[in-house]
Formats: structure tokens, C-alpha cells, sequence
């Protein structure tokens, strides 16, 4: 049965997006994984969430493959191609501490009447003004977290995440997604053409996960 910490709370906004394969095939390969490919395209997910641990605020971004299976059987399952975190001190020690792609960087999180994400310079998405977000519905979801190991393993740890869900279509007529600076991962977004798809926005969030195991 797997352990989960004490629950953090704060408030979330997703954008979930499509792209084209290929690329993150070859990304995945290296860690002997693959993305969940259906109709042609995999799930991306940017996920931006505000919150405090231990007494320090930050705000985190991270954008996430969607793993076909999990190895061993696993259930669902992501790759975290890379996170960015608004505290330096919180990003180094993930980094250092749980060799987690975790790096500084000026991260926003808004989960008002106008949800967004970003960070600053590099791209933001927002809601359109005046959308209608309909009723939130109760949602979770429990699955691994995959990181790069070491060539022949797997390392991963579990989360569960939970909350009342807004989850709204993106409406690029209305909707703003810009990559300002396509760089780095962003760059990669950009040449598998990532095209979002949905928003979820939980404006209390509750996030629990598990110690990293490397199998």
C-alpha cells in the first residue's frame, strides 16, 4: 500500500493540451517509457499550482508527459519533463535532494475570475474575459510521477490529487496561449505543436504524494 504525506493545499490551474509524438517518443525512449498516443496525438499537461510548505509560499509549474502504461503495471502515469518553482531555495533543494528537473524561475499562478499561468517572458496562458465556467464537480486523481533514472530503472513517485474541478475547453477565439520565448521545454512544446485543449482549475487544491522509488 503506498504512503502518502500530509496534504498540501493551494490552488491550481491546468492546461491540457495535444501534441505530436514523435519528439517525446524519443525523449521517453531514453527512460525505456512511452507516451500515451492516441489518435495521433499525446496529452500534455501544464499545471501551475500556489501554495506554502513549511511556512515558505512559491508557486510551481510543471509540464508533464502522459505515459502510455507505467512499467510493472502501475496504472496511470506521467513523465515530469520539467518543473519550475518561484522559490530558488525550494527548486534547488528538489533538485539537489530528489534529482527532480525542478529549476527557478519567475512563475505566476492566478486562480481568480480570470484563471492563468506563466512565466514571465517566457509564455502565458489565460482564460478569456466573461467566460461562463459552469459548476465545479468533486474530482481526483491517483497515479505515479515518472523522473529521469538511471539507464535500466524506473523512478517515480506517487501523487493524489483532489478538489472541487472547473474543468472548461479552451476557446482559442478567446483564450490566450503565447510562447513568447520557445525555448528549452517550451521550445519543445512549440515544435511538436502543442494545441491546448482544456482547463482545470481547482481554487483549493489538495495535493499529497509519496517517497521516490527507483525500481
Amino acid at each position: 500500500m503506498t504512503t502518502f504525506s500530509a496534504p498540501i493545499r493551494g490552488r491550481e490551474v491546468t492546461l491540457e493540451g495535444l501534441a505530436e509524438p514523435d519528439l517525446w517518443a524519443m525523449i521517453l525512449l531514453q527512460e525505456d517509457l512511452a507516451p500515451a498516443v492516441k489518435n495521433g496525438k499525446v496529452p500534455i499537461f501544464l499545471s501551475s499550482v500556489e501554495c506554502k510548505v513549511g511556512g515558505l509560499s512559491f508557486v510551481e509549474l510543471s509540464i508533464s508527459v502522459a505515459l502510455e502504461s507505467g512499467p510493472e503495471n502501475l496504472g496511470p502515469s506521467v513523465y515530469l519533463a520539467h518543473a519550475l518553482n518561484s522559490s530558488w531555495f525550494y527548486s534547488t533543494y528538489k533538485r539537489w535532494m530528489s534529482h527532480s528537473p525542478h529549476f527557478h524561475a519567475p512563475v505566476r499562478n492566478f486562480a481568480g475570475k480570470r484563471p492563468a499561468l506563466g512565466v514571465k517572458g517566457v509564455f502565458r496562458g489565460r482564460v478569456g474575459e466573461g467566460r461562463d465556467f459552469g459548476a465545479a464537480q468533486n474530482e481526483s486523481w491517483e497515479g505515479k510521477i515518472f523522473l529521469r533514472a538511471q539507464p535500466g530503472k524506473h523512478r517515480y513517485f506517487a501523487v493524489r490529487v483532489s478538489g472541487n474541478t472547473i474543468s472548461l475547453p479552451f476557446d482559442a477565439a478567446s483564450d490566450e496561449f503565447n510562447l513568447a520565448r520557445p525555448e528549452g521545454v517550451f521550445g519543445m512544446l512549440a515544435d511538436s505543436h502543442f494545441v491546448p485543449q482544456t482547463w482545470h482549475i481547482r481554487r483549493d487544491v489538495s495535493v499529497a504524494t509519496s517517497k521516490t522509488v527507483q525500481v
